[in-house]
């Protein structure tokens, strides 16, 4: 390999090589393996599947558009006709794509100790994990079951589990029956927890089975009251704090299930300004024990938002879903490779901490990152020779991490700033003309002169 040519793209483009070295790493020959372990159905012949996978993370980083275009890009590497493609993606399990994001999650965490990262400390002695789903958007009606169809079809929808502490997706639980509710999912949460965790989640994770699972297992739970979840109090709320949106109150209640109780703290956040639904209470119940302050825990409830933030970079920096990808199974598919790819975004922003200001990385724009990827990968790996990259499909972390630790040295990190927006001005009060439709925006600039 002429190392002239990868020091031209690292000098240049230095998130396209850091990310196609952890791509590897993260979706390499391993992924073979873990669908022998996963699948039920499914079958290995001639396209293998961490091909399979390496070729929808085209699509997920936008380096592509479309499915199509991404199997004409690795024709050769896949070596199946373009029916087949379709039909192994079409008939990939849930259970193996969740394995998929589990092992990425586990990898991307050892990178990140390896970088010597200090995980983010939410409660201490406790690991805090956040729930949420995200439904796909609806589709086209390609498919010929949806043609005569006067409702939206929508192909499913995603459980994710955020790791707070290392800003990563380190689960998922699919739902392929987009009428299935994200609450059937409770059973499996609950038994993937290990004791000490917390489970942070909004109201659609208040279920007292739910609850009592966790605290007999010695798990614990953030979780904001559904109006429905009945609680007897026993006696009155006491201030106990004020955080930077309210002040908070505290009480006992107590929760019936099937001839079962358990007593929990009930925190009550009284806003100084109502959400955008009208609400100026929100109620958290919570397991944690009086060591935990109560103002601690409601601000901890706020850190849910980070995973809507890891959402959004799904959306907007990465490919998450599209509009053409009507079969529940590939839409899936493409989602969990999303999430892959933001963990891959993670490790290098852990690359950046270890060699850069952190109010730097701070300020990183992961969309800047994302668009460098996707414009630029295509290229990078036709000028670099295939056998740099596979060296680190079986690497170990140590020296993975020593690679992207020199890599990020040679990063301009004020390049991919964040554009920082100004005050939002109140829009002039428009001008109605009843003589003409259109202005002449050279006139009214003074380009060129009113005859």
């Amino acid at each position: 390999m002429d190392g002239k040519v990868l020091d031209r793209f690292v000098g240049d483009t230095p998130f396209a090589v850091m990310a196609q070295v952890v791509i590897r790493r993260l979706i390499g020959k391993e992924l073979d393996a873990i669908f022998e372990e996963s699948r039920s159905r499914q079958y290995h012949r001639q396209l293998a599947f961490s091909d399979l996978a390496s070729t929808v993370a085209l699509v997920a980083l936008g380096c592509v558009k479309s499915f199509n275009k991404a199997y004409q890009r690795c024709r050769e590497q896949i070596g199946v006709s373009r029916t087949a493609f379709y039909d192994k993606i079409n008939r990939t399990e849930p259970s193996t794509l969740e394995a998929v994001v589990k092992h990425a999650g586990e990898v991307t965490a050892g990178i990140q100790d390896e970088l010597q990262v200090q995980p983010w400390e939410i409660i201490p002695g406790h690991e805090v994990y956040a729930f949420d789903a995200c439904h796909i958007k609806r589709t086209q009606k390609r498919l010929s079951v949806l043609r005569g169809l006067s409702t939206a079809p929508r192909p499913g929808a995603v459980v994710a589990k955020f790791d707070l502490q290392r800003q990563t997706f380190s689960q998922a639980y699919l739902l392929v029956d987009a009428h299935r509710q994200e609450a059937t999912m409770l059973d499996r949460i609950a038994h993937d927890l290990t004791p000490g965790d917390v489970a942070l989640a909004d109201r659609q994770y208040c279920a007292a089975s739910f609850f009592m699972r966790l605290d007999s297992e010695g798990k614990f739970f953030i979780v904001r009251q559904h109006r429905r979840m009945q609680c007897i109090s026993r006696g009155e709320r006491q201030f106990v704090g004020r955080i930077e949106s309210g002040e908070v109150f505290e009480q006992k209640v107590e929760i019936s299930k099937n001839s079962q109780t358990l007593w929990v703290r009930r925190l009550t956040l009284c806003l100084d300004q109502p959400t955008r639904d009208g609400d100026t209470e929100i109620h958290v119940l919570t397991n944690l024990s009086a060591n935990v302050k109560a103002t601690r825990i409601m601000e901890v409830y706020g850190f849910r938002w980070e995973e809507e933030t890891g959402f959004y970079h799904l959306t907007m920096s990465l490919t998450c879903e599209m509009e053409t990808m009507g079969h529940p199974h590939a839409a899936l598919f493409l989602f969990c490779m999303a999430m892959v790819c933001y963990n891959v975004l993670a490790v290098l922003t852990s690359s950046l901490h270890a060699v850069h200001d952190e109010q730097d990385v701070e300020n990183l724009s992961y969309f800047s990152v994302a668009e460098e990827i996707g414009t630029t990968t295509r290229g990078l790996l036709i000028a670099v020779d295939e056998a740099y990259w596979r060296q680190w499909e079986i690497c170990t972390p140590s020296s993975l991490s020593k690679e992207l630790i020199r890599l990020a040295d040679r990063v301009p990190v004020s390049r991919y700033r964040k554009s920082q927006r100004g005050v939002k001005k109140k829009p002039p009060k428009r001008t109605l003309s009843r003589t003409r439709a259109h202005s002449s925006t050279a006139r009214l600039l003074g380009i060129v002169k009113t005859p």
